[in-house]
């Protein structure tokens, strides 16, 4: 008899959690070293990668919270899962650092890490809101499209804070992806288009990469820096599906698991590095801001559960008292 040949299941699929876990791995991994090494080392050519690891993690959250719309069906409990997941640790993490118990240690802290990522926080709230109203209000798609498209590119006019400005379309096409269903588009692809596509990317970046100082008017100036870590952002992450095969990804999986209590005390853990610039000292603090970053992480995650089975409770107590 023939033995059949059964063919090993992917380890991860395309847009699927390990697949977003690797890349925002790979994009927080990208933003503390490029801070360890302008912050510590002098060394600044990391430095513009970090808004391809900005529209990275806005591409991610467009997607995942438009599918998660599209899975429940409904904006139930909409805003209480981004306060317990988004802006409750954040808001923990400010307590701690700026408040009594660590203000005497992180004397320079009182302001840095505000200006670092606070405006990240408030472009997130403010595409969380466009699409809350959007998809609350509105029932067409192209309609819902067209105005996170379209506040975008008003804000983009107006707003001339680079890392800003080059992150506002991540979000809208990230939600794009899911409402269109790219990933069954991208998935058909053969060898030979996902090349092509590849290619265009990396023209568009080199292109960019190129006329990137030869403008003075801001929205020129912010327009080609936006193609080109925009353009790199989307090579990051379809070509880490289309090498899938590549072992070593996987090692990037428990990283971007914990990327956003990464995110929120990378800047305050690598201050114990103060005026040290030996690499065994820099070893040492990183050992030190993943177990921090892990507690963080495994505590977001019990308020997560406590605030679910809080949730269950009073909806089985509700239900009980009107039969």
């Amino acid at each position: 008899m023939q033995e059949k040949i059964v063919q090993k299941p992917p380890k991860y699929r395309l847009f699927d959690r390990k697949h977003f876990a690797i890349v925002k791995g790979i994009s927080i991994l990208i933003v503390i070293f490029a801070h360890l090494g302008s912050r510590y080392f002098n060394f600044h050519y990391l430095s513009p990668a970090t808004g391809i690891a900005t529209a990275v993690f806005l591409l991610c959250s467009g997607y995942g919270i438009s599918e998660s719309y599209k899975y429940r069906g409904s904006l139930r409990h909409y805003w209480e899962n981004k306060i317990i997941r988004v802006w409750a640790p954040s808001l923990v993490k400010l307590l701690l650092v700026h408040g009594i118990l660590l203000k005497s240690f992180f004397g320079w802290m009182d302001y840095y890490p505000l200006a670092l990522y606070g405006w990240f926080l408030n472009l997130l709230f403010a595409e969380y809101l466009v699409f809350w109203l959007l998809f609350k209000y509105v029932d067409d798609r192209k309609l819902q499209m067209l105005g996170l498209f379209g506040t975008s590119l008003l804000a983009f006019l107006i707003i001339r804070d680079l890392p800003i400005a080059e992150g506002l379309f991540c979000f809208p096409l990230g939600v794009m992806a899911s409402q269109y269903h790219w990933k069954k588009k991208i998935r058909a692809l053969n060898n030979k288009q996902r090349a092509y596509i590849c290619a265009a990317l990396v023209v568009v970046a080199g292109s960019a990469f190129v006329l990137r100082n030869m403008f003075d008017q801001y929205l020129l100036f912010n327009a080609v820096w936006m193609m080109m870590k925009v353009s790199l952002a989307i090579l990051l992450v379809l070509g880490v599906y289309f090498l899938r095969k590549v072992p070593l990804w996987m090692v990037f999986v428990p990283v971007g698991t914990i990327s956003y209590a990464l995110y929120l005390t990378y800047v305050e853990v690598l201050a114990l590095l103060s005026n040290r610039r030996d690499w065994k000292a820099v070893v040492v603090v990183l050992g030190i801001l993943f177990v921090v970053a892990t507690i963080f992480y495994f505590g977001c995650l019990l308020i997560e559960h406590l605030n679910r089975k809080t949730r269950t409770r009073n909806q089985v107590h509700l239900r009980g008292s009107m039969r």
